[in-house]
């Protein structure tokens, strides 16, 4: 299987970011990938700071972009973190979502790392900003890093809509961490179950249809682990009716998993929908890393 071969990751030198890095470094070496790091000074940050500093705001710009490539020089030469890594730098001046997939697409990076902000209530709002927009935009993997990365994964959640992009999902979930237990889950609803309930249906007649709903999933998914080339003792299936992020939590915890891998659909109209609901909840909800797999096959 193709490893991946160019690696991006965006900091702002906080310690949340630095997660996101160390994490690049680890999978770059494993992968023996290139590996480049970027910061964006934001254009607001720059005016309001030239704002408050009356003296010398000519000079301010350029020293802002000196101090944040020596920032950057120090993060690649810190051979505590590095392992043994040469990665490059990359400054560059503007909206920070939208200056990381300009260079992610100059580099043709293949997997963009993320570090998460915030915790519990507002992690709902700030994962929404950059991450967000990035992925709307993005043609990209996005891996969004929310703890410190003291080992390789060791325990995959993936899960899969059972729609042509699972395999994508699934085999970039091998790819990150190739000798991880996955963890294969299926969300599913019963159609018009509740307008069965309401209309009478006997209790018995709608189990029938969820048990041989259940039944089909898991053999759909048996069958796409094997197409992507899972051995049986490397992966366990799980079929579940009801919500998908409730699920999507609830496993990541029993399980023990410390990264979930989710597919999104690309380029279409409905995407900010689609990223809306469950995509950006499980980003929000769940306390493992999160790999989000882009819908890379040809529109139809």
């Amino acid at each position: 299987m193709t490893a991946f071969k160019q690696l991006l990751v965006a900091t702002d030198f906080s310690a949340l970011a630095q997660h996101a890095v160390n994490r690049g470094f680890m999978l770059a070496k494993n992968n023996d990938a290139q590996y480049a790091i970027m910061h964006v000074l934001s254009h607001d940050a720059m005016t309001q700071l030239i704002e408050l500093v009356s003296d010398n705001t000519s000079q301010l710009p350029q020293q802002m972009l000196n101090e944040a490539q020596q920032a950057l020089t120090s993060i690649t030469t810190d051979a505590h973190n590095n392992m043994g890594v040469k990665a490059t730098t990359h400054v560059a001046e503007g909206v920070t979502f939208s200056e990381l997939a300009k260079y992610s697409k100059a580099i043709d990076a293949d997997l963009v790392l993320l570090g998460a902000h915030g915790t519990g209530y507002l992690m709902r709002y700030l994962i929404g900003s950059t991450s967000s927009r990035l992925l709307r935009k993005s043609n990209t993997h996005v891996l969004v890093v929310k703890n410190p990365p003291q080992k390789h994964y060791q325990r995959i959640l993936v899960a899969v809509d059972l729609s042509p992009i699972s395999e994508q999902v699934v085999m970039n979930a091998i790819k990150i961490a190739p000798q991880a237990e996955i963890v294969l889950l299926h969300v599913f609803n019963v159609p018009y179950a509740g307008k069965m309930q309401l209309a009478g249906v006997d209790t018995h007649v709608i189990q029938h249809y969820k048990d041989k709903t259940k039944a089909d999933a898991i053999s759909q998914l048996h069958a796409l682990a094997k197409s992507a080339g899972l051995s049986k003792q490397n992966y366990i299936v799980s079929a579940l009716d009801g919500d998908v992020t409730e699920w999507v939590v609830s496993v990541e915890q029993s399980s023990k998993c410390d990264l979930i891998v989710i597919g999104k659909h690309g380029k279409h109209v409905t995407e900010e929908l689609l990223l809306g609901s469950a995509t950006k909840k499980v980003l929000a909800e769940t306390n493992s890393d999160v790999l989000v797999v882009v819908d890379q096959q040809p529109i139809q």
